[in-house]
């Protein structure tokens, strides 16, 4: 694959959000069509439509006009999702000094702060519709019988306030829990490190969850007949290991025994000899130190 193509996960992703002109617009240039920020909102807002005004991201070459989108971008989109920018970044982005790895980087990243950011959504999303429906409740006779453009522009409003809800709730370190998209070191920013590791994660798990989508029955079939394989050939080893411990230890309790067997015969000879020998030995030897013999044995 060229550093220019798209990488074949993100074309996916952009299929499924349905974004397919950005894709083609991607993996045409992929500088080129990143460096205005459009494409993030258009993803974010495919995502999350409550939380991006389309219309303020517009496509430019102009370099101010790009500066001002990734601000925009930055302050209302990137910080709630804890995917902010540094300024340094923003200014080599909009310069177009960025490497085409660190724009494919960004863009997983993004895919998974997104997915990361779904709860807190719902949660405002419920917070907003409970809001409107204390509002309908106590509203009086005459602004339930308010004109459809009355009742649009409250809808309008009350999405303005929801979207500046959620650009208010930024995250003091967010700035340093992003990628760095632009190339700047790791070194700078040690929380780029985890978030590379939750990347990985994130696309490890997606990986096993397509590979075993794409298993047919009989790969799964196989599949088990060799772990089962394996696990009875493992069981007999386990099961022979067994019998050899158990031979072992029945030859050293019989050998035990006779050892045994033996000391007593030695014993109650040693006894014999000393009864018979006793007259005899008294003249010779003291009966203190007989006495000490008898107990030895």
């Amino acid at each position: 694959m060229s550093a220019e193509t798209l990488s074949e996960d993100l074309c996916e992703y952009l299929d499924v959000l349905g974004l397919g002109k950005a894709k083609t617009a991607l993996k045409k240039s992929l500088i080129g069509a990143f460096v205005d920020g459009v494409i993030v909102a258009e993803i974010i807002a495919a995502n999350y439509p409550r939380m991006v005004e389309l219309q303020n991201y517009t496509p430019t070459s102009s370099a101010v006009k790009r500066a001002e989108n990734w601000s925009l971008l930055n302050k209302k989109l990137l910080a709630p999702l804890q995917c902010e920018l540094g300024e340094e970044d923003i200014a080599q982005i909009v310069s177009r000094n960025i490497q085409k790895e660190s724009v494919t980087s960004f863009l997983r990243l993004l895919q998974s702060k997104l997915i990361l950011y779904k709860p807190t959504y719902t949660a405002e999303m419920q917070q907003a519709a409970a809001e409107q429906r204390a509002k309908a409740a106590v509203a009086t006779p005459q602004q339930k019988t308010s004109t459809p453009s009355a009742a649009k522009d409250r809808r309008k409003s009350a999405g303005d306030a929801l979207s500046a809800t959620s650009a208010s709730k930024t995250i003091p370190s967010a700035s340093a829990a992003t990628a760095t998209s632009a190339g700047i070191s790791a070194t700078k920013r040690p929380s780029m490190i985890k978030n590379q590791q939750i990347l990985s994660i994130i696309k490890s798990k997606e990986d096993v969850r397509r590979r075993a989508s794409l298993m047919k029955e009989s790969d799964i079939e196989t599949l088990f007949n060799e772990v089962a394989v394996k696990y009875r050939i493992d069981t007999e080893a386990r099961a022979k290991q067994v019998d050899q411990m158990q031979k072992r230890s029945a030859e050293i309790d019989s050998h035990i025994s006779a050892l045994r067997a033996q000391n007593l015969v030695i014993c109650l000879l040693c006894m014999l000899s000393l009864s018979v020998l006793s007259p005899f030995t008294s003249h010779f030897l003291p009966p203190l130190q007989i006495q000490l013999l008898r107990r030895t044995i």
